[in-house]
């Protein structure tokens, strides 16, 4: 008999637990490293990651855009004249 909403046929037991808890880890990861490489804050990234469901974060990660730290006053955004 199941009680509650399990999901059947999943293994249990500590080993298995830690192994989901460090792909959990590891994805979070990767995500706040791109979200750093895209001039975001890699600990908010990793906050919400872990948080959140993973998968939400990197949509939301790919949608927003590349963050330009000049604020319009860049040599490189600069029209050449």
């Amino acid at each position: 008999m199941m009680i509650g909403m399990g999901l059947p046929n999943l293994p249990e037991g500590p080993f298995w637990i830690l192994l989901m808890l460090a792909v959990r880890v590891a994805v979070a990861a990767a995500i706040a490293y791109y979200a750093k490489r895209k001039g975001y804050n890699l600990w908010v990234f990793l906050a919400a990651a872990l948080l959140f469901d993973p998968i939400a974060s990197l949509i939301i990660l790919l949608a927003i855009p590349r963050r330009n730290d000049c604020a319009g006053g860049c040599a490189s955004t600069l029209p050449i004249r």
